[in-house]
C-alpha cells in the first residue's frame, strides 16, 4: 500500500523572490524563469537556484545563448565542477564535455543511466546545454528514487531503511556501451 499522507506543497511565491520555479510535476522538476544565464549571476539567485534543486531535484531554463564560461560558471552555482567521465572535451573549454550526435556519429546513450554515480564521491547532478535538437526523438527522462521512497508505504520505508546498494559500473555493462 501507497503512502496515502498529503502531500504538502512548497510554498514557491514565499520561498522564492529572485526566481520563479514553475513546477512539472508536484515538487518535482521545474522551469526555472526570471534568469538570465547569459549575465552574471546575484549571490541571491545563486542561492535561490541551489534551493530550488533541492527542493525540485531536477531545473530546467528555457533555451538561451551561453558561452562555455557562462555554463561553466552555472555549474559552479551548485558545487565543484566534475572532473568528468568519458567525453571528448571543447578545446576551448576543457571543463566541458561533449556529446554529439550527428550522421557520422549516432546517438549511443539511448539506455537508462544515473551520470557518474558509481564514483565515490560523485557530482551533485549534470549540467546539459542542449545546442541542436533533432525533429523527433531525443527525449530525456528523469526520476526521483527520493520521491518514489516517499510514497512508498510506512512498513516498507521500514524495510528498505537499512540496506545498501553499490553502483558500480564494472557490472552494468556501461563501460562496453562506451567502448562501442
Amino acid at each position: 500500500m501507497a503512502n496515502t499522507a498529503p502531500m504538502t506543497l512548497i510554498d514557491i511565491p514565499g520561498r522564492y523572490k529572485h526566481i520563479r520555479p514553475v513546477p512539472r510535476m508536484p515538487n518535482f522538476a521545474a522551469w526555472i524563469e526570471g534568469v538570465d544565464l547569459s549575465m552574471p549571476l546575484t549571490d541571491p539567485v545563486k542561492a535561490e537556484l541551489r534551493q530550488a534543486l533541492f527542493d525540485f531535484e531536477v531545473i530546467f531554463f528555457k533555451p538561451q545563448k551561453i558561452t562555455p564560461e557562462q555554463h561553466i560558471e552555472l555549474g559552479k552555482v551548485f558545487g565543484p565542477v566534475s572532473k568528468g567521465s568519458y567525453f571528448d572535451r571543447r578545446p576551448d573549454a576543457p571543463d566541458l564535455e561533449m556529446i554529439v550526435s550527428d550522421r557520422e556519429r549516432p546517438p549511443a546513450i539511448d539506455n537508462w543511466h544515473t551520470d557518474i554515480s558509481w564514483k565515490p564521491n560523485p557530482p551533485l547532478g549534470t549540467a546539459i546545454q542542449i545546442t541542436d535538437t533533432p525533429p523527433a526523438g531525443g527525449n530525456t527522462c528523469w526520476s526521483s528514487t527520493s520521491k518514489a521512497y516517499d510514497w512508498l508505504s510506512p512498513g516498507m520505508q521500514r524495510y528498505l531503511e537499512d540496506l545498501s546498494a553499490v553502483h558500480s559500473w564494472e557490472v552494468s555493462g556501461f563501460r562496453e556501451y562506451l567502448g562501442k
